[in-house]
């Protein structure tokens, strides 16, 4: 026979938490041969009559003392109890049951089952003269035996439909058989074992049947996943670009602190990063003299300060860059040439940029579809004489500009008109 705890009915049985500062309780009616009960909690009635057998349902009432009764209908009194104890957030079935002054009440204790995911089987004995009996599971050994005013503490048993048998334990003679009662998981089946030893009819030994079905446990705390930090904003980044075709080299002053020396015609240099606002810009043309700029300079933002020739000077001109996006390339045009008055560019045959004046630069504009590689042409607007001609692979999702610079001689344009293509951003 396997080994299951017994406990002696006497305590509380914690089922689903009642509320802060109050305690539930239901009764159970054990007594054979009695009629109805009436159950009074501190002089109140509780609910309606509880039948021979049956459970009440729940009610509820504050934590601390209490005194309860129960009076048959016939109106004699039958049990009292003067000294229950009801604590806060517990639940409790007080079971009325023989004894030999007549009848008394019992509390049964009740812990949360152990390995709570599975169903569970618990049987008490409330049989009045029916000596211990064995618990046993269809197709298994016994559980338990138990005597009069035992439980057995909740053992698991399989899920499903079952049947169980109540035996005597010494003489092994069928006292109840049970089933099949549907038992899943997370659940107590409670067989109550009622009636009296030798008797018929409403008398005879039976089980009251009970299933509680026990809530999930809280979900275990889920931390949230660390925040992903935001990628910083890029840098506020500066360029030079040199396309004054009088000036030799140049070099260029930030605030005062070095930033670029030497930088010869057609020249470009990277990206260096600095500080968004107010800058001074020096450049020196070739030492013989110094021109400045102003800039403003927006947060995470790159520029190109273009060095250029406008007879008889050369000036400074501030382009704000864009930087790559997804999508077909994208194109910015911009002329520099002064004696360039207006210009068109051409992506294969098709204009991309038409009349573009000079100093003025265009949109960036979205290159075609077809193959990487594009033949552009540049011509003064309406004329047909190419100026310059190149060819250029340009990737997907980069921003380019593309700087017509240096002078126009129209006996032979390509020994002064330059295309330079720089990659932003």
């Amino acid at each position: 026979m396997r080994t299951v705890a017994v406990a002696v009915l006497s305590g509380l049985i914690t089922l689903a938490p009642a509320g802060a500062g109050t305690a539930r309780f239901r009764v159970l009616h054990a007594v054979p041969g009695q009629s109805p009960m009436r159950v009074y909690l501190d002089g109140d009635l509780v609910g309606e009559p509880v039948a021979y057998g049956t459970l009440s349902a729940w009610s509820t009432a504050r934590a601390g003392n209490h005194n309860f009764k129960a009076v048959p209908a016939d109106g004699a009194q039958f049990a009292d109890d003067r000294d229950s104890v009801l604590e806060a957030g517990s639940d409790y079935t007080i079971a009325l049951v023989p004894s030999e002054q007549g009848s008394r009440f019992l509390r049964l204790v009740e812990r949360v089952p152990e390995g709570l995911a599975r169903g569970h089987l618990r049987v008490v004995h409330l049989a009045a003269g029916v000596p211990p009996v064995e618990i046993l599971p269809a197709g298994d050994p016994p559980l338990a035996a138990l005597a009069f005013g035992q439980v057995m503490l909740p053992a698991p048993v399989p899920t499903g439909d079952c049947r169980f048998e109540l035996r005597d334990a010494k003489s092994h003679q069928r006292l109840a058989l049970v089933g099949p009662v549907a038992v899943a998981d997370r659940t107590t089946l409670t067989l109550y074992m009622i009636g009296r030893a030798g008797r018929t009819g409403d008398e005879l030994v039976r089980v009251v049947e009970d299933v509680q079905a026990w809530p999930s446990p809280p979900a275990e705390p889920v931390e949230p996943p660390a925040p992903v930090a935001a990628p910083p904003p890029p840098p506020t980044r500066l360029r030079l670009l040199h396309v004054a075709p009088g000036v030799s080299s140049v070099g260029g002053r930030l605030n005062d602190r070095p930033l670029v020396t030497d930088l010869r015609y057609g020249q470009v240099t990277e990206y260096l990063p600095v500080a968004d606002g107010r800058h001074q810009l020096k450049v020196d043309l070739a030492g013989e003299s110094v021109i400045e700029l102003q800039l403003d300079l927006a947060t995470g933002e790159p520029y190109t300060v273009v060095v250029y020739d406008a007879a008889p000077n050369t000036n400074l001109w501030l382009l704000r860059d864009q930087p790559a996006q997804r999508g077909p390339a994208r194109l910015r045009v911009v002329n520099s040439c002064v004696e360039l008055a207006q210009a068109d560019l051409l992506v294969g045959d098709q204009a991309l940029v038409a009349a573009l004046g000079a100093l003025t630069y265009s949109e960036y504009l979205p290159l075609p579809g077809g193959q990487p590689l594009r033949q552009l042409r540049l011509r003064a607007t309406g004329e047909s004489t190419v100026l310059r001609a190149a060819e250029v692979v340009f990737d997907p999702g980069t921003t380019y500009t593309l700087v017509v610079a240096g002078k126009l001689d129209r006996r032979n344009p390509e020994a002064g008109l330059s295309l330079r293509l720089l990659k932003d951003g």
